[in-house]
């Protein structure tokens, strides 16, 4: 028998977001009620903790730095009043000693920036089915994935398509940047160069190439010979790097 579908996010789950940055809060309120949430806010951890004492939440989305009282401290003061709602930490990078540090001060999972919201909806669900006790930290890629791959991208792609073809496709825009390095180097006048550059600018904004996307964009808009050479430079670093990393991305996703 096939297990039943995992539980929708219900509308009286009451989700109170954390984090200083007010257009943060904002992106994170439109998604949750996308999700069917009801959503509270708060500045910052000291914010936090004094609503959680007025009224209370089903789960806390705690930002990890911020003044005052960072998202840590507000934790293990939320835990000291036997509060035991759960606590998802968001960072905007974690290495592994300091997730379980961040795990220690009592929150249940940790996930790190730009937030995966298929994941983190996955997390609401096993809230709203009461898997409380069983809430799993979602496993990150690694930061040399995240620096140079969109892995939301890359995961709405990968639930529209077979893991091959996301690899073939992934792979097809990495060969064709490497294939056009030496027309790119020897353009000859400006406007070939930029025209060169914005061609594999696109290409790797499609298939979810952050750093290629950023280094082609350079050699698109440089200014200078040295500009144009420098970026040419990091477009050639970087091709190994991000081959190694859709080979990371794949092997995680396959576990």
């Amino acid at each position: 028998m096939n297990d039943p579908p995992p539980p929708s996010v219900p509308s009286k789950l009451h989700v109170l977001i954390v984090d200083d940055v007010g257009i943060n809060r904002l992106v994170s309120k439109e998604l949750l009620v996308g999700f069917g949430c009801r959503v509270s806010e708060a500045a910052d951890g000291k914010d936090a903790v004094d609503a959680v004492v007025r009224e209370g939440f089903d789960v806390i989305l705690m930002d990890v730095q911020m003044p005052r009282m960072d998202g840590a401290e507000a934790t293990r003061i939320i835990r000291s009043k036997g509060v035991e709602i759960p606590i998802i930490g968001i960072t905007a990078y974690v290495s592994p000693e300091q997730r379980e540090v961040y795990l220690a001060s009592g929150m249940n999972a940790v996930v790190t920036k730009p937030v995966n919201w298929n994941k983190l909806e996955t997390l609401l669900k096993d809230i709203a089915g009461k898997k409380v006790d069983g809430l799993s930290d979602p496993e990150e890629p690694p930061p040399d994935v995240l620096q140079r791959l969109d892995i939301g991208m890359l995961d709405g792609l990968s639930q529209a398509m077979p893991a091959d073809r996301l690899q073939a496709l992934v792979k097809r825009a990495l060969d064709e940047v490497r294939d056009a390095l030496p027309k790119l180097k020897n353009a000859e006048t400006d406007a070939a160069r930029a025209k060169e550059a914005h061609y594999l600018v696109g290409m790797c904004a499609n298939v979810g190439l952050i750093a290629l996307r950023q280094f082609t964009k350079e050699a698109e808009l440089a200014k200078s010979d040295a500009d144009f050479a420098e970026a040419v430079d990091h477009i050639t670093r970087e091709l190994p790097a991000s081959y190694d990393a859709l080979s990371l991305y794949l092997k995680s996703k396959a576990q």
